[in-house]
């Protein structure tokens, strides 16, 4: 039984170097594809991700209808849908190849962001970072960690169902200079505030659904559920609060997005408040890029076919 056990995990550790091995050779391939063959290449994954990722596709039309009020096969509902699609796919691609060498990518913004940080007068404080699935959000960890120099940046990520895959992530956002959480530690609230009680700083992704009950706020004109995490540490250490996007505008031309959403010890007391400033902030965004938001996330839960949205009050 042991030796049975043993041997499955030796076949278990072999599989995971082949793939580590294929995942990095395309990665390398990535890093040395010209930018002239970029869309080309991009153009390659869009029929292919339609015909593979039929429940997000069905959950992307779903969410599309019920916020934007256009029925799934119209013509504007495809419109948008095929741009969404366009997008993920560059923004993918080329955040893969910006994860191995980011100075592939040309980000404007940046020195304004240092700006904005540094005169906060936050003292020893780190700063809570929010954002969401828009654009390349994984270069906002990037760009943030430069910022808040020479303290840290720990972001929280969320395990992927393949542990090869985990790893490799994490892997790559430590050689950027991003230190990660997983949120499914047991001892992921404790690790959170020792950050901020070393002056260091924290960043968060949250727009996807809580994992555990959060708080309701309008959101698109429907009740949604949010991570409480941030406005709850906000609330108890008075952190200042910047939100950060990175948006595509061109190949391999991206721009930060960002805002100061609290001040540094900050009078607000109260989370629910909180999380429904943070959650304005990421829907004023997503209307300013509704194409670069991952709209095939499971956010809302519809009771009937005919729950909508008036349009005119988008």
């Amino acid at each position: 039984m042991i030796l049975s056990v043993s041997f499955k995990a030796s076949v278990r550790k072999i599989q995971y170097s082949i793939a580590y091995f294929f995942i990095r050779c395309f990665l390398v391939f990535l890093r040395f594809l010209p930018k002239p063959l970029f869309p080309f290449f991009c153009a390659l994954f869009y029929a292919p991700l339609k015909l593979l990722a039929r429940r997000d596709l069905s959950l992307l039309r779903t969410n599309i209808d019920r916020v934007w009020h256009l029925p799934p096969k119209t013509t504007f509902s495809t419109m948008f849908e095929n741009q969404v699609i366009k997008s993920q796919v560059k923004c993918t691609l080329e955040g893969l190849k910006i994860l191995i060498d980011p100075s592939h990518i040309h980000v404007s913004g940046l020195e304004e962001l240092k700006f904005l940080v540094s005169s906060m007068n936050r003292a020893a404080q780190g700063v809570l970072f929010v954002t969401a699935h828009i654009g390349l959000w994984e270069l906002c960890a990037y760009y943030a960690a430069k910022v808040v120099q020479p303290s840290n940046l720990h972001v929280l990520a969320k395990p992927t169902p393949s542990p090869l895959l985990t790893h490799l992530m994490t892997d790559i956002r430590t050689k950027m200079g991003v230190h990660v959480l997983l949120n499914d530690s047991k001892t992921l609230i404790r690790d959170m505030v020792e950050v901020l009680k070393k002056g260091d700083s924290l960043g968060f992704v949250m727009d996807q659904k809580p994992d555990h009950r959060g708080v309701s706020v309008d959101f698109f004109r429907h009740q949604t559920e949010f991570v409480t995490g941030p406005a709850r540490l906000a609330v108890k250490f008075g952190n200042p609060v910047v939100s950060i996007f990175c948006v595509r505008e061109d190949v391999w031309r991206y721009r930060l997005i960002f805002r100061k959403l609290l001040s540094p010890n900050h009078n607000l007391h109260d989370e629910a408040e909180v999380t429904n400033l943070f959650a304005r902030e990421i829907e004023r965004v997503i209307k300013l890029y509704p194409d670069q938001w991952t709209w095939s996330y499971k956010r809302w839960t519809f009771s009937s076919p005919q729950e909508t949205i008036d349009p005119n009050g988008i």
